[in-house]
């Protein structure tokens, strides 16, 4: 269980440099833009912080706690496939 939370949060980080980095390109590297990015990149790890907490409460086993790790890891291989991919697509 420890190995798949060290992984998810290597991957978790590991995405978040090559999202910023995607979005540094789309923008050319405008102040603003980075402002408004790293605004958008702390209220989605607040909103995130704030649903795990709520998400944790209801969990009643380590079972479904370990169903919910594994829903979430999947969920995050999605976004890292598809996110960088959109950007892409949108500069053009």
């Amino acid at each position: 269980m420890i190995a798949i939370l060290l992984a998810l949060g290597a991957l978790a980080t590991g995405g978040q440099v090559l999202i910023l980095r995607e979005f540094l390109v789309v923008f050319a590297g405008n102040e603003l833009s980075l402002g408004l990015l790293f605004a958008t990149w702390f209220l989605g790890i607040a909103a995130g912080a704030w649903t795990g907490g709520r998400l944790g409460r209801r969990l009643d086993s380590a079972a479904q706690a370990q169903q919910a790790l594994y829903g979430l890891g999947l969920g995050l291989v999605a976004g890292l496939l598809t996110v960088p991919l959109l950007l892409r697509h949108w500069r053009g």
